[in-house]
């Protein structure tokens, strides 16, 4: 019986024991951020339910170079010669693509360097499951790298609850699920930059910016945007330096910084040299260096006099004077149209501007993204304004330059989504220390509200602050936003659900696989040439590189033009197919002898909605294809009733007769069908057959993929040989 006390005792003093550690604060903050970085991975894990698929385009083309990267090893990306230039002809043929030039190597190497390894030790898995899950992973180290940030930069209990806003955060969201594009991925190593800098202010610089340097390094490799975290990072220790609060240590950190992320620059095939050196790119980051340089060079001769704001001013517009001097001498080179339409939004071209993500959001678009984390944002804006400490300038630095670029760009949202967070944590807990001050009565108040004020109405005030930021995460649509499968699951469109009733590209990029010549040369819209070529191991004459802004606007005028003058275009560019592909609707409810009628996308995710894009690109009016009808069945899009739209080649493609369609909205069968009003005014017409283009198959389920040979013989041309 003593024996069984004693180990009852024994047990509880274990279990007390236990639970008394698990109180311990240290436990459960890190504990709280393992359940943060969880719901991160497992939320944007959701569209795996439908299986293992790559999302959205870019992935596709990344996953190829992962392969070339297995194939021919990670050091054939820094084996470049210009002279020795490789054309890939998979690629925007006839001229091919050179791969290293004209891309990022970041994800390739990662992706294959994580394969190599896990294949090491043991583990099976494929190329395509660790490119799918990359950004995934990536993400959670977001979480991570928030919270280090933030503990640096002011507390513990703000970065727990920044980590948690970007852990669901649907501008985040929109590029870190399931096999997503790459851009999320430069969020943990931007936030690891400025973490390991403001590390080194401390002490150390050198190991500290080492480590700074080879994360920003790292985002050089993977994101052309990287620009941007290198000329904030510049801008930062410029401004420190304008305000009298660089020393030392930060000069040293700034220096090293940048002479690591230019060798990263200098070695990457799609920079190189001249982006590192010799470009309006490197303007900001060049007057930084020559400040900090300047600045160290004071110190070690001790000259006080030259110390001044004054000379701190001459020096900075000294050194941008001659970097514009260089400008317009043609040292340095321009900036490119995509950059340009970020810092100058009403400089785009037709092609930035039809690209969805390309354009500029509305503020409704922006508040979806972050509703009242805006406000609480506001505040900590305020706040940071007020104290102007030199870790306070980082941050405001981040998100006012990071909201600029995605009122610019709605692809850019990601890049405010950390400093919203970081923000709107400031502000809800420098809200709530007010309010816990107040409740302790260390706040004074005037005589007569001090009569009045009582706790409780502390207590509801802050009660009333926290739900309104936990609106925040129960008005999110995060799950809703992450329950969506991939893209080509269905066919571009956008759905938050499919029971694979859509799956009409996936079968023709395997029909097409399968059938098609191997030198086949397919020509479509510059959109799917990912898809394409990754896919069937076909060529195609563009895709979402846009690098040939020339051959892209041939495209569209063939498309455009008459068979003749597209038949022309097509040889000239060697192509011997064409696919079109259009999300056919149907009018619910109304048949003619049982067929039923169809009508283009209304929303214009096929090519007759992008077609009006197609005329901006190829110099052509827009309004002579297109018309939006009246009436009762007002606001559908159908062709115009003229000769450019009735002749235009895509056109006849789009409204070519399948097994599956055999009626169109506009035909004049339909409306002696149904003697209505609803057409009054409305143009009545049919559109002919193509010619010179031979259909060999529409996609399952839908025919919403057209895939057509072009029949060179029967126009009495020769069919164009490979190149």
């Amino acid at each position: 019986m003593k024996m069984l006390k004693k180990g009852i005792n024994f047990m509880g003093k274990s279990v007390k024991k236990f639970f008394l550690r698990l109180s311990d604060p240290s436990i459960i903050l890190f504990s709280t951020l393992i359940l943060i970085f969880s719901l991160a991975v497992i939320i944007r894990s959701i569209p795996l339910k439908w299986g293992l698929f790559l999302t959205e385009f870019d992935p596709y083309y990344e996953y190829y170079l992962a392969k070339k990267t297995l194939e021919k090893g990670v050091l054939w990306w820094f084996q470049y010669s210009p002279s020795q230039r490789e054309f890939d002809t998979l690629f925007w043929y006839p001229y091919g693509r050179d791969l290293r030039r004209t891309s990022q190597p970041g994800v390739p190497i990662l992706v294959t360097l994580i394969y190599i390894f896990l294949k090491t030790i043991g583990l099976t898995v494929t190329l395509l499951a660790i490119h799918a899950f990359l950004p995934v992973v990536m993400s959670g180290l977001s979480v991570l790298c928030i919270y280090l940030l933030c503990r640096k930069a002011f507390n513990s209990y703000t970065g727990l609850l920044a980590a948690l806003i970007l852990s669901i955060n649907t501008a985040l969201l929109g590029s870190t699920t399931l096999g997503n594009v790459h851009d999320g991925m430069i969020i943990p190593l931007m936030l690891l930059t400025f973490y390991f800098m403001l590390k080194g202010f401390e002490g150390k610089p050198i190991i500290w910016s080492v480590l700074a340097g080879l994360s920003l390094g790292l985002i050089v490799l993977i994101w052309g945007g990287f620009l941007y975290v290198w000329n904030l990072v510049a801008l930062y220790f410029l401004v420190l330096y304008l305000t009298n609060n660089l020393d030392r240590n930060m000069a040293e950190t700034y220096i090293i910084i940048d002479l690591i992320a230019k060798f990263f620059i200098i070695i990457t095939p799609r920079h190189g040299i001249r982006v590192a050196l010799t470009s309006l790119y490197a303007l900001l980051p060049l007057v930084t260096l020559v400040a900090c340089t300047y600045y160290l060079l004071l110190e070690k001769l001790g000259e006080e006099k030259f110390k001044g704001a004054t000379f701190r001013l001459l020096i900075v517009v000294a050194a941008g004077l001659l970097v514009i001097a260089g400008y317009y001498t043609g040292f340095f080179a321009k900036i490119a149209g995509r950059i340009m339409a970020i810092i100058i939004p009403s400089e785009r071209n037709p092609i930035i501007e039809s690209v969805g993500e390309h354009r500029i959001p509305t503020w409704s678009m922006i508040f979806l993204d972050y509703n009242v984390l805006l406000i609480f944002s506001l505040f900590g804006l305020y706040i940071i304004l007020r104290k102007r400490k030199v870790k306070d300038i980082l941050i405001l630095l981040l998100y006012l330059s990071s909201l600029y670029a995605t009122s610019s760009m709605s692809r850019l949202s990601i890049l405010f989504s950390p400093a919203c967070a970081i923000l709107a944590s400031v502000g809800f807990f420098s809200l709530a220390d007010k309010l816990y001050s107040m409740y302790k009565g260390e706040v004074i108040l005037p005589r007569k509200r001090l009569q009045e004020f009582r706790r409780e109405h502390v207590v509801l005030t802050f009660i009333v602050v926290t739900l309104i930021l936990v609106t925040s995460f129960v008005t999110t649509n995060a799950l809703d936003y992450c329950h969506q499968p991939a893209l080509i699951l269905t066919s571009s469109l956008p759905m938050r659900d499919t029971s694979y009733e859509s799956i009409d590209w996936i079968s023709a990029l395997e029909w097409m696989r399968e059938n098609l010549p191997e030198d086949a040369v397919i020509a479509c819209w510059w959109d799917y040439g990912y898809w394409i070529s990754v896919n069937t191991n076909r060529s195609t004459l563009a895709d979402n590189g846009t690098l040939n802004t020339t051959q892209i606007a041939e495209i569209a005028r063939a498309f455009l033009s008459n068979e003749t003058e597209a038949l022309k275009i097509f040889h000239s560019l060697g192509a011997t197919h064409v696919v079109v592909f259009e999300p056919f609707r149907s009018l619910q409810g109304y048949d003619v002898y049982g067929m039923p009628v169809y009508f283009p996308d209304p929303y214009g995710h096929g090519d007759f909605g992008k077609s009006y894009w197609m005329a901006k690109i190829g110099g052509l009016d827009p309004d002579k294809y297109q018309y939006v009808t009246t009436g009762q069945l007002r606001g559908l899009l159908i062709p115009a009733n003229n000769k450019e739209a009735l002749s235009a080649t895509l056109y006849k493609l789009l409204f070519v007769k399948t097994d599956r369609r055999r009626l169109y909205i506009f035909e004049p069968l339909v409306w002696n069908y149904f003697p209505s009003t609803w057409w009054s005014g409305n143009p009545i017409y049919s559109i002919e057959s193509p010619k010179y283009f031979e259909l060999i198959y529409a996609s399952y389920p839908n025919n919403w993929v057209l895939v057509f040979r072009i029949n060179y013989e029967k126009a009495n041309m020769t069919s164009p040989t490979r190149k």
